[in-house]
């Protein structure tokens, strides 16, 4: 008899707890805020936004364009080719990039040149940073940040 009195004691508790907290939570209070459809909507296209912007993985090349003052970021195993544009090897700290097509590593602030073959050693934030426009053929996972 003692177990039925505590569990029906305990399920009482528990929806008065949920009845108390229903009234004090009302929708559209701070609490609980409601919110407009174009609200939902632009948050949802910031994050697909930031998302495509952020990180892309390709398995075969694809074409990227980056505008001035833009820079691509590779992961390890990376493949870039420049198609067109001045660009210059990006590095926070001062190391390359590989130049499969010279067979030699392109140091921070290099020019690089157009349809050489380039392969990201290390996640490390190298990559290419725009001087002027460019369209760059990328395969592997890599990362935009805008200027």
């Amino acid at each position: 008899m003692k177990k039925v009195f505590f569990t029906l004691s305990f399920f009482a508790v528990l929806v008065f707890a949920i009845i108390a907290k229903g009234a004090i939570n009302d929708p559209g209070s701070e609490a609980d805020p409601l919110v407009t459809k174009s609200y939902v909507d632009s948050v949802a296209e910031d994050l697909k936004n930031y998302f495509e912007g952020k990180v892309q993985k390709a398995d075969k090349f694809v074409v990227v364009n980056l505008n001035s003052g833009d820079i691509l970021i590779g992961d390890m195993g990376t493949e870039i080719i420049l198609r067109s544009g001045n660009g210059i090897v990006y590095s926070q700290q001062g190391q390359g990039i590989s130049d499969i097509t010279d067979g030699r590593d392109l140091r921070k602030g290099e020019k690089i040149l157009p349809n050489h073959l380039l392969i990201i050693p290390r996640d490390d934030n190298r990559g290419i940073q725009a001087k002027t426009g460019l369209v760059l053929m990328v395969k592997g996972s890599y990362q935009i940040l805008k200027k």
